[in-house]
């Protein structure tokens, strides 16, 4: 048995990067991974890769979008017990260039993910411990 066998997990920014790679590494130890992410299409791409995952499109700065993924997870995989709140927006400009708007407007756009992922999920997660 693998680590992670039989259970289900939310990987939101699952289409890209940190994301993508996390998502593989829970299928590799045997998890049902969800791919969250506001681009479907690159969520798709990447579940196609990884053997039970499934994409899912969620705009996780709108808690019902998030409240609905988290019930269609739950219904596909019969289990969440994993989340991990990876979706979030960069800058790749030199710290010292950005500007005092574009970093309030970036964090405005990622804390209320920050908080509404783990207040949808924890219900369920704790559920299943």
């Amino acid at each position: 048995m693998t680590e992670f066998e039989g259970r289900g997990a939310i990987v939101t920014g699952g289409a890209s990067g940190i994301g993508a790679a996390t998502a593989a590494r829970f299928t590799h130890a045997g998890a049902r991974v969800a791919v969250v992410d506001r681009d479907l299409d690159a969520a798709c791409a990447i579940a196609r890769e990884l053997p039970g995952a499934i994409a899912f499109e969620c705009d996780v700065r709108n808690s019902e979008s998030v409240n609905e993924t988290v019930a269609l997870v739950v219904n596909a995989f019969g289990d969440c017990s994993l989340l991990v709140n990876n979706a979030g927006v960069g800058d790749l400009r030199p710290m010292h260039t950005v500007d005092d708007m574009a970093t309030s407007s970036r964090w405005r756009l990622m804390l209320p993910e920050a908080v509404a992922d783990p207040r949808a999920g924890a219900p369920i997660v704790f559920a299943h411990q």
